[in-house]
């Protein structure tokens, strides 16, 4: 009877492995609400009209962050809360699409993209292995674990965004082309953020359409990714714009200084359009 239970056991253990990727690989078979959504799965990207050198009377390149979290646990704008939305936020969109191999990391070594990272290379930078000591519940023993830990995509504080503001005089216009976007992973062991990875926006903005927004307001439409960086609809900080020292913001104002001086470069663009259309 005891050498059949310990087979038996056996048995179940060995299967446990193949249970559990069964149960992962497993889809529900029912709808989840009251008809299927497919408005946004089946969204194409719209490309952007065709620009002429030529029609491009005026241009500035700003750098501009977008604050999610200031910390672990205190947000930074209550328009910038859909990027930390725990059942699908930003940062686990980017990471997916990174370590994949749908879209192309580069490093931070510079904002050019000139240094392309592998998907190895990304996982690598964020898998973390340690060593830690627990007392053995069966012998009373000290004991040592190996804990892995990876990305955790709730640690992405801010995303910083490099834009071009460009005035066509052919449509008599003044709008943004995003160029790329650099995510933020804070480190709770050394408060602080750190940059990952630079992505080129225009690999993103397939990927990007294809997944949903939270809706604050209506449940009944869920704008895409794309559909909110087109349209502006989060909150930033200015903290760099193209100068001929090339310098960040901070480097020559901080605290409030650096934030009349953001605010300043904004207007400038503002107004710069106003001039442009005056007579």
């Amino acid at each position: 009877m005891r050498k059949t239970l310990w087979i038996g056991l056996a048995l179940l253990v060995g299967t446990l492995p193949t249970l559990v990727t069964q149960a992962q690989e497993v889809e529900s078979k029912v709808i989840d609400g009251a008809y299927e959504r497919q408005r946004t799965l089946n969204r194409r990207v719209i490309p952007y009209p065709y620009l002429r050198e030529a029609d491009v009377f005026w241009e500035r390149r700003v750098w501009r962050d977008i604050h999610v979290k200031r910390n672990e646990n205190l947000y930074a704008d209550k328009m910038n809360l859909i990027f930390a939305y725990p059942r699908r936020p930003l940062s686990q969109v980017l990471w997916e699409a990174v370590t994949s191999g749908e879209v192309t990391a580069y490093d931070i070594l510079d904002d050019e993209f000139t240094t392309p990272l592998t998907p190895a290379e990304v996982i690598a930078r964020y898998t973390k292995t340690d060593t830690v000591w627990s007392i053995d519940p069966l012998t009373g023993e000290e004991v040592q674990q190996i804990i892995e830990t990876t990305f955790q995509p709730e640690y992405v504080s801010k995303y910083r965004l490099k834009e071009d503001w460009i005035f066509d005089k052919q449509r008599s216009m003044m709008y943004p082309r995003i160029i790329g976007i650099l995510p933020y992973y804070y480190e709770p062991d050394k408060q602080e953020a750190f940059a990952m990875f630079w992505l080129y926006y225009p690999d993103l903005r397939p990927i990007l359409v294809n997944e949903e927004v939270f809706n604050i307001k209506n449940d009944s439409y869920r704008p895409s990714w794309d559909d909110i960086f087109q349209s502006r609809m989060f909150s930033s900080v200015i903290v760099k714009v193209s100068n001929v020292y090339d310098r960040m913001i901070q480097d020559y104002l901080t605290g409030l200084d650096a934030l009349y001086e953001a605010e300043r470069i904004k207007n400038m663009i503002i107004d710069k359009e106003q001039f442009l259309w005056s007579y």
